[in-house]
């Protein structure tokens, strides 16, 4: 009889690999057990604004316009009363059409001022991108040759945490 103590390598192989798969079952459930993060929470908001939006246009047959409102705090369908309210540390911006003719019951479609995204009763739409800034953190620099300081070549924007983007041909509405 040995008077060894220990743990044979298979034991101690066979102990990491519970311990292991127990780690990564619970990293996998973690997200659903903390919930959606505010970022996550509001760009959800604005793809629910979105998907009303295309809904009435294509039920209404009128089109349907997108704007921001509020500097960038709340996304609208003013026609509708629809709106995506964004925490106070989320700004959005809005890349759309602009100057694009014709009005509706929220006015303009989109004015040379303002960018909108609109839907059109036939599905389509104008396209267009809502990028939700994080106004905490600051956006990273690009990597540039060396020049003289300007402030226009300051950081002035916020880091960029979600976009959702929106088909012009389809209107297929689509979070990233």
């Amino acid at each position: 009889m040995s008077t060894r103590s220990g743990f044979t390598l298979l034991e101690v192989l066979v102990a990491l690999t519970i311990v292991v798969t127990a780690w990564a079952g619970i990293a996998a459930a973690l997200p659903r057990l903390i919930g959606p993060s505010p970022a996550e929470r509001a760009a959800l908001a604005v793809e629910g604004v979105l998907r009303q939006a295309r809904e009435a246009a294509h039920e209404g047959r009128s089109p349907v316009s997108i704007r921001l409102q509020d500097g960038g705090r709340t996304v609208a369908a003013p026609s509708l009363g629809a709106r995506a309210e964004l925490p106070a540390d989320i700004v959005a911006r809005l890349e759309g059409v602009r100057g694009w003719g014709g009005t509706g019951a929220g006015g303009a479609f989109a004015t040379n001022d303002e960018a909108a995204i609109v839907f059109l009763p036939d599905g389509s739409s104008s396209g267009g991108r809502v990028t939700l800034s994080d106004r905490t953190l600051s956006a990273p620099e690009a990597p540039v040759a060396p020049a003289p300081p300007s402030p226009a070549s300051a950081p002035t924007t916020a880091a960029p945490i979600a976009s959702v983007h929106v088909s012009w041909l389809t209107s297929r509405i689509e979070r990233r």
